[in-house]
């Protein structure tokens, strides 16, 4: 059973007419499970919210990177992530090994396919992100790049 599906209209590139017929349909669909948000959070008060959910619908299929902290965000809180395959973002994980589903599969597959967890999956997500974006990693990538730089000169 869903309790919430949680809308951020707030923070994409999206007109305020996309945001209406968003609104719209996930009250049509949703009814008082819908919940949705046009005004700025604080930073914090914004990732604790998001980190709390166990779905994340990021409709992002342009050729920029967007949200990539929240994406990130949502893989470490073990959420099931749905994304564009031409997303950017989702070209990333793919190489990190991060497992992602497709969003044009979501009106196909029975609702209790859509909702279900593989915690196996959740839990190497949440690895294979930290493997590679954990501190470690990040110091020692930035570490060659610049002894390569140096050693150019």
């Amino acid at each position: 059973q869903i309790d919430e599906v949680y809308c951020p209209l707030n923070y994409g590139s999206g007109s305020k007419q996309y945001a209406m017929n968003v609104i719209k349909n996930g009250k049509n669909l949703l009814g008082e499970h819908f919940t949705w948000d046009l005004s700025f959070l604080p930073k914090s008060e914004y990732f604790k919210k998001i980190c709390t959910y166990n779905i994340a619908i990021i409709p992002n299929h342009k050729k920029t990177q967007n949200a990539l902290f929240v994406v990130y965000s949502m893989v470490a809180s073990g959420a099931k992530i749905f994304m564009y395959p031409d997303d950017p973002n989702r070209e990333l994980l793919d190489s990190f090994g991060i497992i992602t589903y497709d969003i044009d599969n979501i009106g196909s597959q029975p609702f209790e396919e859509f909702i279900k967890y593989d915690n196996d999956i959740l839990y190497n997500n949440f690895r294979k992100l930290k493997d590679n974006i954990g501190t470690e990693i990040i110091v020692s990538k930035y570490k060659n790049i610049f002894q390569k730089l140096y050693s150019y000169q």
